[in-house]
């Protein structure tokens, strides 16, 4: 069981998730019971901004994938805990420092994200 989140954990949605099982990472660590979520496709989308992640840069990436900008949010605590805790997510790897402080620079310098996503950055980054 899970107990808490913190920056770097990593995991996967189900296939029945709406778009199908994609890699999701937390960006930040908890700030006032919210943490930042991103994640990655093998398709390109086109935000206007671009950050890409090569295979073998965290072991459930096997072909060179795009960070999805309009997708990363800020989410509850509590609500992501409950999916880990009972299989919606399945967590896995965790992510290297070198590359969550990759995505979160991109995700803080981006025009396509939302305010509280840069906001919590922010805050976890200071």
């Amino acid at each position: 069981m899970i107990e808490h989140l913190y920056r770097g954990l990593c995991f996967f949605t189900t296939e029945a998730a709406p778009g199908g099982r994609h890699l999701y990472f937390l960006v930040t660590g908890p700030h006032s019971g919210r943490i930042v979520l991103a994640n990655v496709s093998s398709v390109a989308c086109f935000s206007g901004s671009v950050c890409i992640v090569k295979a073998g840069e965290h072991p459930g990436i096997t072909r060179t994938s795009h960070l999805r900008f309009k997708e990363a949010r800020a989410a509850d605590v509590k609500r992501v805990l409950l999916a880990l805790n009972s299989n919606v997510f399945r967590q896995t790897a965790d992510a290297r420092a070198i590359l969550i402080t990759k995505l979160a620079e991109a995700l803080q310098a981006s025009d396509a994200v939302a305010g509280e996503v840069i906001d919590l950055i922010k805050v976890d980054r200071s």
